[in-house]
């Protein structure tokens, strides 16, 4: 509109502009979002506290349920807790 710049150089901008801008998007939509659930309750709950939640199941002094609840995990995932402290 001010004449300080060619049509043809404007639209060449732009156009780098949009895919940079797209890019981008796509960049952030790719990225992960951090540690999953499991890898922050097992660091909130600390590798001593499972190991020994996970120590007294084998031994039969906890169930299933009881290490499911102190572990706030479900009972499916007791094995995935054992092969993270392992």
């Amino acid at each position: 509109d001010l004449g300080r710049t060619t049509k043809a150089f404007y639209i060449n901008a732009r156009n780098r502009w949009n895919k940079k801008y797209k890019d981008e998007q796509e960049r952030k939509t790719k990225q992960e979002g951090g540690p999953t659930y499991h890898v922050t309750n097992l660091s909130h709950l600390g590798k001593n506290f499972v190991t020994q939640v996970l120590n007294n199941y084998h031994q039969g002094k906890l169930s299933d349920t009881q290490v499911a609840d102190f572990l706030n995990i479900k009972i499916n995932r007791i094995k995935d807790y054992e092969a993270k402290i392992a």
